[in-house]
């Protein structure tokens, strides 16, 4: 194996053989080198500082002997002994070997225009003889106020506020040292107090640096250069090599500005403007939306929601936020403007570094911003700017929110620009030239070239060769099989090779043969052409002849039939059709009416739902509704349908209400249909409330047109919805009943095949032709086909409910049998046809007899029992009793 880290400048004229270097490899750990300035007590000049390092306490630090191989990782300050009233006072920072400042603290409380010591006042707690170490990782910045006197040892980010330094992190500092002797010289440290009144000192300094070897440089192992020699037959061979990269492979890739992956399409936008938190995330409907500088998107803007300006009813915690995730190790940074015409603490701008399970979605501002970090300064000025900046590994989200705690007085609106995305994404060996491993390499020399692309002029490169070599020495006489049978495969094609013909050996490769047909008789006599087969070849022999051009032109003879041995593919799907509907696949779409009912009773003060299965599916051109029941107070009810397509219409809202007190009609039960072409309209049955029950009955256009279910389809399962919004009534005895009118598809052929363009009539019933090659997937791809329908019953056991008297609502649309009027109730207790007691009880308060032949024939063809109908007789005597047959 060799390790390859650099390639020529260019490839022409040069040999591909195998280019390596070995790469020097230094196995380095991270150190820490630890400096520390002279212990003496430093007065704090009061109210000295004007943005110099001579008007500040300094103390210095000498960095000495860092070497040049190692590279600064990282950097920490700490600053010992603090003593000091007042820390708004307070701006703190380094001076570096080169010059240049490294901002630490500035004036915290006190958003400050510039470095200069001006300006009033910051936060007025004390520093307690406190050990202040500035560090990256710190969970608090260092702008932060605090809430008391700081005391012991305490951690803060670094905030350069409005100290002009080139650096915002230590991490940026360490990028742009370098090599670690860059550090070496002196330190100066400096505390500056802006303010009289107020005075400190501190007596220590300690620089800590961590340095690491370089990492290794983007390397790839590469294989050595192989040779395969092929067994007779053979023309070629698969072949697995391993390459891969070693050391440190990146490619680093910055975007400016809201584009590609940070482009507002890509980000999820949040708002909460009534106290209602969006989720998952919406585009902004309100005034406040958040806005981009279109085309360009170099900057944007994020204004909270505010009573005055927002949309919804007053409430706290308005906000409005931003959210997006990456997909490899980013570093964020940007610069942005804050403005409010209410107070800084009033309105806020915050940021939230969190993951699929910590994220805006899962932390509302209001009981969650603990976890939230402040960009601005809560208790600053109403102008306020800055920059900010931080790393997310993958996966990570970056949330962005302005919102306002009181809800009035006017929003913030911050202005963010020179948004900077720096990714770090792995690079992988890429194949410029030849096969991958796995390929089939064919006979002869195949060069491979390897590179990982990083983007610059020393990206590693990988070359190697595979040959491979023919199986030597063949016998040059050819002996061809007599009769081979030849199977054309799914397409219907076949391409005849000498491997298929050829017997004995050893042969060369097998692809050096020429193979010819004669599909002309006499056979043997030509014209020969090319071995190739389709569909009009198929039941037919021919005679067939391998050539070898490379040994004068030896030659054999044998003979061929071609079948075609794959059966036609069928895809057939299962129909559901009524039970009068044809069975012809053929038949064209009908007018059918479909329907389902179902028993319920209403619950009182609740919501009832009730389950109505329609099984036939055909696409729906009208609907109607049955709606009875005994509820008594039926202005306490309402009752909406929803189709299996989840569309909601509203038959009927509380008749009666609202009226004066509000409690709707106070009458008893409903006997209607709903129906969009009814004369009577829904508010007519808004305003009936008859005396005697039903109070309301007939057919009435419903709240909302029951139009809306047109072109869905029936199939499947119906809720209606029944609402009873005030105690005290119900209804035990309800009943509904869905009858749709609609297109009903025949049931149609298998293989999405279209009657009279790939699928013809024969004159036989229930057979068809199939074009060749026609249909999704291909039936048949080398003929036509003949498809042939066969009805079939399938026998099942019939039963027969039980029936059991209890007074109900006459239902005169629902039974209606010649001159008689029967309400006959059938529950859920089956006995089985064959058995000898069943039992019916017919009911009703004004008809007092049926006849036998009309509740035989009612329970048969209603409920579909077929076998009882012919073995029950003598069922119904009365209307007022029980009786068993």
């Amino acid at each position: 194996m060799k390790i390859l880290n650099t390639i020529p400048n260019c490839l022409k004229g040069v040999s591909l053989l195998p280019l390596f270097l070995l790469a020097s490899v230094v196995a380095s750990f991270g150190q820490t080198f630890t400096f520390n300035s002279a212990v003496a007590n430093q007065a704090i000049p009061d109210d000295g500082y004007n943005g110099t390092y001579a008007s500040m306490a300094t103390k210095t630090v000498d960095v000495t002997g860092l070497p040049a191989n190692l590279n600064v990782t990282n950097v920490r300050i700490i600053i010992n002994g603090i003593v000091h009233t007042w820390i708004g006072d307070l701006t703190m920072k380094t001076q570096l070997p080169n010059g240049q400042t490294f901002g630490l603290l500035s004036r915290v409380g006190l958003a400050e225009a510039a470095d200069d010591g001006t300006g009033c006042c910051g936060t007025s707690f004390n520093f307690n003889t406190v050990n202040l170490t500035f560090d990256d990782a710190a969970a608090i910045d260092a702008e932060t106020a605090p809430t008391a006197d700081l005391t012991g040892n305490h951690s803060r980010r670094p905030n350069k506020g409005s100290i002009v330094s080139p650096y915002t992190t230590f991490a940026s500092l360490a990028t742009a040292l370098g090599p670690a002797n860059n550090a070496n010289g002196t330190w100066t440290i400096g505390i500056g107090d802006c303010a009289g009144g107020d005075v400190g000192s501190y007596n220590s300094v300690t620089v800590e640096i961590t340095a690491a070897a370089p990492p290794e440089p983007c390397g790839i192992v590469c294989p050595s250069d192989m040779t395969i020699n092929l067994p007779p037959g053979e023309c070629g061979a698969y072949v697995n090599y391993d390459v891969h990269s070693t050391g440190v492979c990146e490619i680093v890739g910055t975007i400016n500005g809201f584009q590609s992956s940070f482009a507002p399409s890509a980000i999820n936008y949040y708002q909460n403007n009534a106290g209602a938190f969006t989720n998952p995330p919406t585009p902004f409907t309100n005034a406040q939306a958040t806005t981009f500088n279109s085309p360009t998107n170099t900057t944007f803007t994020l204004v909270s929601t505010d009573v005055g300006t927002g949309s919804g009813a007053p409430s706290l915690w308005f906000y409005n936020g931003v959210e997006w995730t990456v997909n490899a190790p980013t570093t964020i940074s940007f610069n942005w403007t804050y403005t409010t015409n209410d107070g800084a603490f009033w309105d806020r701008f915050v940021a939230l570094v969190g993951s699929a399970t910590n994220n805006f979605a899962n932390n509302n501002l209001n009981t969650q911003i603990g976890n939230w970090t402040a960009i601005h300064n809560i208790n600053g000025a109403t102008n306020q700017s800055g920059t900010f900046s931080v790393t997310l590994n993958p996966g990570q989200r970056l949330a962005l929110a302005a919102f306002t705690v009181d809800g009035a007085f006017g929003p913030c609106t911050i202005n963010i620009s020179n948004f900077t995305a720096v990714s770090v994404v792995p690079a992988e060996p890429e194949l410029v030239q030849g096969l991958p491993s796995g390929a089939f390499f064919p006979i002869g020399t195949t060069k491979n070239v390897w590179t990982v692309d990083l983007a610059g002029n020393d990206d590693p490169m990988c070359m190697f060769s595979v040959t491979v070599l023919e199986y030597p020495n063949p016998i040059s006489s050819l002996v061809c099989n007599d009769l081979v049978q030849i199977s054309l495969d799914a397409n219907c094609e076949a391409v005849v090779g000498a491997d298929q013909i050829l017997e004995g050996g050893p042969y060369g490769c097998y692809d050096d043969y020429i193979v010819e047909l004669d599909k002309t008789a006499p056979f043997g006599n030509g014209p020969w052409v090319p071995a190739v087969l389709g569909p009009a070849d198929v039941g037919k022999t021919y005679q067939i002849r391998v050539v070898d051009p490379e040994n004068n032109n030896n030659k054999c003879w044998g003979n061929i039939k071609i079948e075609d041995k794959l059966p036609p593919v069928l895809v057939c799907e299962p129909k559901t059709i009524p039970c009068n509907a044809s069975t012809d696949p053929s038949a064209p779409p009908t007018v059918a009416t479909v329907s389902g009912d179902a028993d319920f009773a209403i619950a009182d003060a609740t919501t009832t739902l009730v389950n109505i299965n329609v099984p036939v599916g055909a696409t729906i051109t009208d609907v109607n509704v049955v709606f009875q029941t005994n509820h008594t107070w039926v202005g306490d009810i309402d009752a909406r349908l929803t189709s299996p397509a989840g569309t909601e219409v509203i038959l009927f809202d509380r008749p009666g209400s609202p009226v004066p007190g509000g409690f709707g009609c106070a009458n008893d039960g409903i006997d209607a249909i709903f129906d969009d072409e009814a004369t009577l309209t829904a508010a007519q049955f808004e305003t009936t409330c008859n005396a005697a029950p039903p109070t309301i009955a007939g057919t009435y256009q419903p709240v909302n047109p029951l139009s809306a279910f047109d072109g869905q389809n029936s199939a499947g399962t119906w809720v209606l919805r029944v609402q009873d919004f005030v105690g005290g009534d119900g209804g035990p005895v309800s009943f509904a009943q869905i009858n749709i009118s609609g297109i009903l598809e025949g049931p149609g052929f298998p293989n999405d095949l279209v009657y009279q363009v790939d699928v013809f009539p024969t004159g036989t019933a229930g057979t068809y032709i199939v074009s060749q090659g026609a249909g999704t997937p291909v039936m048949e791809p080398c003929s036509d086909a003949t498809l042939s329908f066969i009805d079939s019953e399938v026998a099942q056991s019939i039963q027969v409910p039980q029936v059991v008297a209890r007074e109900v609502l006459q239902r005169t649309a629902h039974l209606v049998h010649g001159d008689h009027l029967a309400g006959l109730r059938v529950d859920n207790l089956d006995h089985r046809a064959d058995r000898g007691d069943a039992r019916a009880v017919v009911f009703d308060d004004h008809v007092r007899k049926i006849g036998r032949g009309a509740a035989r024939e009612r329970i048969g063809a209603h409920r579909d029992l077929g076998r009882a109908r012919h073995r029950r007789t003598g069922i119904v005597q009365h209307f007022d009793d029980l009786v068993v047959a």
